[in-house]
């Protein structure tokens, strides 16, 4: 692997990291691709798409839920007290 490739894989590996982390009603794929040095949005896809098997807006809709309700972690009080 050539230095430019290297340089490429790192910082889609980068970008990655940060769609997976990031909430998508704060931010963009094309704000982050540009955040970190793609220019052509077009070939920032392909190379993502090729490297990752997704497509990068996918990465940033499909995050898991860090944020759970505390009300799913509360059991119903049953009524043996009434």
């Amino acid at each position: 692997m050539g230095p430019v490739t290297f340089l490429r894989h790192k910082r889609l590996c980068d970008i990655h990291s940060i769609l997976r982390e990031s909430d998508p009603t704060q931010t963009t794929v094309a704000k982050v691709a540009i955040e970190h040095g793609f220019i052509e949005l077009g070939r920032f896809a392909y190379y993502y798409h090729t490297l990752f098997g997704e497509h990068p807006s996918r990465t940033l809709g499909t995050r898991p839920s860090t944020h759970r309700s505390l009300l799913h972690d509360i059991s119903p009080v049953p009524d043996l007290w009434l």
